[in-house]
């Protein structure tokens, strides 16, 4: 199965201390200014490739003003959002869509956005329950030390109307400049990619946060010029999918990416 993580976009209305994003892709100049391709590459790369589930995520997806057209536009395509609740108005069209091939719809939840957004709360719990109207909606809520006690009373405040959620760990990642010596083994490259906003394909997202991001660039997905040979395997990054998530994250392997030492496969 071909499950993608796709990032169209790195823009968001936020900033958070915690964000991964913040901490490794907007500090180098040559993704933060990527040049954004049009909806019609992202459709015709999803739809050559035959995707089966393709992740949505950013940045803030909702900022797209294409994002229900090229979902329409890929039938056979099953897709999930990441979405962080802040543009009601984007939300309510999406839910007014109805799409039947959105499986999943995540509304993180972030209170250091009270401090950009003062009406936060009302925007996210809007567009929250618009999305849930429609669709399977389920809710992140980072437990970084600063948000631990808005983020106890939005899980009650979930609880109390059923609405399922998950609490992220606050990823106080190792190093990842530096290697491990176990070597590692997974579905990354092979039926799991990410790609960014330019359409540079990377098999995982230790891979693009990692210093030596360069060497795991598997090309250019949105131009169909990918070498996925170029995967280092055995992999000996410090793997936030082996080391982090299956340990401190309730949803494990988020993106089915199967890792694994070497020597079990």
């Amino acid at each position: 199965m071909k499950h993608y993580a796709l990032h169209p976009l790195w823009a968001c209305q936020n900033a958070c201390s915690y964000c991964w994003v913040e901490q490794s892709v907007r500090r180098r100049p040559e993704q933060r200014y990527v040049k954004l391709r049009p909806m019609k590459d992202w459709v015709n790369a999803i739809n050559r490739d035959q995707v089966d589930i393709a992740d949505i995520l950013g940045g803030e997806p909702l900022l797209l003003p294409w994002l229900v057209d090229m979902i329409r536009l890929c039938p056979n395509t099953r897709f999930g959002i990441s979405t962080n609740g802040i543009m009601t108005s984007a939300a309510l069209v999406l839910a007014s869509a109805r799409l039947s091939n959105i499986i999943s719809i995540n509304v993180s939840m972030h209170p250091e956005s009270e401090e950009r957004w003062p009406m936060y709360l009302d925007l996210w719990s809007t567009s929250l329950e618009a999305l849930r109207s429609v669709y399977a909606v389920h809710v992140n809520l980072v437990d970084a030390p600063d948000n631990r006690r808005k983020t106890s009373l939005v899980a009650e405040w979930c609880r109390m109307r059923g609405i399922e959620f998950v609490i992220s760990p606050y990823e106080t990642v190792h190093d990842l400049g530096e290697t491990t010596d176990l070597g590692l083994c997974c579905r990354g490259g092979h039926d799991h990619l990410l790609v960014t906003p330019d359409g540079s394909a990377y098999p995982c997202f230790t891979a693009l946060r990692s210093p030596f991001h360069e060497q795991y660039l598997l090309g250019n997905w949105l131009d169909d010029t990918m070498e996925p040979s170029r995967k280092p395997e055995p992999c000996y990054l410090k793997c936030v999918d082996y080391y982090v998530l299956p340990s401190q994250h309730q949803s494990g392997d988020l993106w089915g990416v199967q890792v694994r030492p070497c020597e079990s496969s």
